[in-house]
């Protein structure tokens, strides 16, 4: 009997054994998870609760090395989703990705921001990404189907950017460089016209040159004007230009006439005289060219026209023949004006 006993004791212990390190080796559906032992199961596990915290905490305190680590043969290594709230929240230097191609570190989708990061520190970035790689890559790839692909919002005074290479960007269309518009050449212009609102602008072309139809210059010293009215208030900025010619062409009954043409603008003019010169057998031609600029405080017009200074008012046997073929005066109404004189060196 007591051989018997003997017998089932040692059983009966063989078989705690047994099960003791089976449990300790954490294998296979229904077996104990055991800490500091390697545990597999080719079914997924589960934990759900209602607890006030978290449902697992896993903290490592020893320096430099990782808390959780998750590994994926060609899928996800983790997966998270926050419902309403956050999928993965984390600080620090909490949440690292990396991959072997063509696999991915970091995966988000979702109706809202894919990623939400924000840092305090000294010269640290919300987002950090670098590509280390021999071959080509991107250290930010950004695509979006619909709208900019990047998006910049700065505190006021703060720039959108900063970069590190003087490099060009190739296919990048930029209008304006630190408020300065490119010309066509590509070239920095030494002064730029400030942007424009609107525009006026008169003309008169000769209708039939050579019939007696084109307007004489007065013989009597007054001027021969046109006028560009109705010029709202602001700054503007005029240009104006005037073609005379001899109404006899090759008489040379304007040689040595001197005409005057100018553009005047509530006070503020620009005028040009000039002594012709159509000899006889000469097609007489001269163009003036004008500019202007103005700030009217309230609606006014601008003048453009041209005179025969040395004219003897009332002479009775006038000699002149000059004529207007054709004139223009043009108002470029201005955001801003700043007129400066300067002395010529």
């Amino acid at each position: 009997m007591s051989a018997f006993k003997g017998v089932v004791i040692g059983s009966v212990c063989s078989m705690v054994v047994l099960v003791a390190a089976n449990a300790l080796a954490g294998t296979g559906v229904g077996g104990i998870f055991n800490l500091g032992q390697t545990n597999s199961a080719n079914q997924t596990s589960t934990l759900t609760g209602a607890s006030n915290g978290a449902q697992l905490q896993v903290t490592n305190t020893a320096s430099g090395q990782n808390a959780i680590v998750a590994k994926s043969a060609g899928g996800t290594g983790v997966v998270a989703a926050g419902g309403v709230g956050t999928g993965v929240a984390a600080t620090g230097d909490s949440l690292g990705g990396s991959f072997s191609s063509p696999n991915i570190g970091l995966h988000v989708s979702g109706p809202n921001d894919g990623v939400q990061a924000s840092a305090t520190g000294l010269n640290k970035s919300g987002v950090y990404a670098h590509h280390d790689g021999a071959t080509f890559g991107y250290g930010v790839f950004a695509h979006s189907d619909n709208g900019p692909a990047l998006g910049l919002n700065v505190s006021s005074g703060q720039p959108p950017m900063s970069v590190n290479s003087s490099a060009l960007v190739k296919g990048l269309n930029a209008d304006m460089v630190d408020g300065v518009g490119l010309t066509p050449a590509g070239t920095l212009p030494a002064k730029v016209i400030p942007p424009t609102t609107a525009g006026y602008a008169i003309y008169y072309d000769c209708p039939v040159w050579g019939t007696g139809s084109c307007p004489l210059l007065p013989v009597d010293g007054s001027e021969l004007k046109a006028t560009l009215p109705h010029l709202p208030p602001g700054s503007y900025a005029l240009v104006g230009k005037v073609n005379l010619e001899d109404e006899t062409p090759k008489t040379g009954i304007l040689a040595g006439e001197v005409v005057r043409c100018r553009v005047d603008a509530g006070g503020d003019y620009d005028t040009t005289e000039e002594t012709v010169g159509f000899d006889t057998g000469e097609q007489g031609a001269s163009t003036f060219g004008l500019e202007v600029v103005h700030t009217f405080t309230s609606s006014d017009s601008a003048t453009i026209g041209c005179e025969l200074p040395g004219a003897t008012p009332g002479d009775p046997s006038p000699t002149s023949k000059a004529i207007i073929i054709n004139l223009k005066l043009i108002a470029i109404k201005l955001d801003s004006l700043q007129n400066t004189g300067v002395t010529p060196n």
